[in-house]
């Protein structure tokens, strides 16, 4: 099934989620309507591996312009199946992106963006760049940077061995993205394809990696301020986008002043660490939602869970010692 036009010159939009993601990607989409140009069109899609039609209800309910169009599609429906890797805090959704040049194809381009950010302004201003050749617009990635001048021990042999970057300092962040499509129609790539390279290398950073790989001297840069990284745990900053060469540190710096869109990529979010980088931005457009409540309640639990599982293990250890 294809992803059809619902307005002639909408921006379109699209995010992927798992059924548990959805109110986060609620909160998302309210920032994107809280600061959209009411006279352009907007058509948001999202693609879910689960259906949640309450949810999904409530998040059209909530964003109800019209201007917008908000439509939901599972992933079994649109999508070839697909065999992937994933590890830590990642999910197979976040390979869901990778097919959007062939399940949107009705659309000369797509903006992208994971469910963990925030967006403070139009997206409709990215949208509207001039693409020229590029596959895809996007931002350098200072973060990951770091990770190759030796923030991460394994990440340069990687990239030079696996991913044989030409410029490992371009690597670009696949956040928040723009698929030119039109371009990607002149590339002998097809969704089968493409299944085939998910499935064909325990990719490090997933979907990141494989675009790229298949993008590297086709990508227009787009300001980093579309693609702040939020810091996590006194990391990010302080350990990976130290060792990141100097030009990528003073352009994440100048982006931070003005952020035209926040991401909370990496492990910690905003919703489990209400004082980290950035969470005051999520909190704000969360309470515009009628999942500000599901979401304080969700961590209420998970500190429940997590006292008890501590207790749990604290018994033990201390049975030990009576020994």
């Amino acid at each position: 099934m294809k992803i059809k036009k619902i307005f002639p010159d909408a921006v379109a939009i699209a995010t992927a989620s798992s059924r548990a993601f959805l109110p986060y990607t609620g909160v998302m989409i309210r920032s994107i309507t809280a600061c959209m140009d009411r006279q352009r069109t907007y058509d948001i899609i999202v693609i879910t591996s689960v259906r949640d039609r309450i949810v999904e209800r409530q998040i059209q309910k909530e964003n109800d312009f019209e201007n917008v169009s908000i439509r939901f599609f599972l992933a079994d429906d649109i999508l070839p199946g697909i065999s992937c890797f994933t590890y830590g805090h990642f999910s197979k959704e976040t390979y869901f992106k990778l097919f959007l040049p062939f399940a949107a194809d009705a659309y000369d381009k797509v903006l992208f963006l994971d469910g963990d950010v925030i967006v403070c302004r139009d997206p409709a201003l990215l949208y509207d760049m001039d693409m020229g050749k590029a596959l895809v617009g996007a931002s350098l990635d200072t973060d990951t940077a770091g990770l190759y001048h030796g923030a991460r021990k394994g990440r340069k042999q990687y990239t030079d061995k696996v991913l044989k970057l030409r410029d490992p300092d371009r690597y670009f962040q696949a956040g928040v993205i723009v698929f030119h499509i039109a371009a990607w129609k002149s590339q002998a790539i097809t969704a089968d394809s493409m299944a085939a390279l998910i499935a064909s290398k325990k990719w490090e950073l997933l979907d990141q990696d494989i675009l790229n790989v298949l993008c590297e001297r086709l990508v227009k840069e787009i300001p980093m301020q579309w693609n702040v990284l939020a810091d996590f745990s006194n990391i990010r900053i302080r350990k990976h986008i130290a060792k990141a060469p100097e030009n990528l540190k003073e352009q994440y710096k100048n982006a931070r002043r003005k952020p035209y869109i926040i991401h909370f990529a990496g492990p910690v979010k905003p919703w489990r660490n209400p004082w980290m980088d950035y969470a005051q931005a999520f909190w704000d457009c969360a309470r515009q939602t009628s999942f500000y409540e599901m979401i304080l309640y969700r961590r209420i639990e998970e500190v429940k869970l997590e006292n008890r599982l501590r207790a749990v293990i604290r018994n033990k250890i201390q049975h030990i010692f009576r020994r």
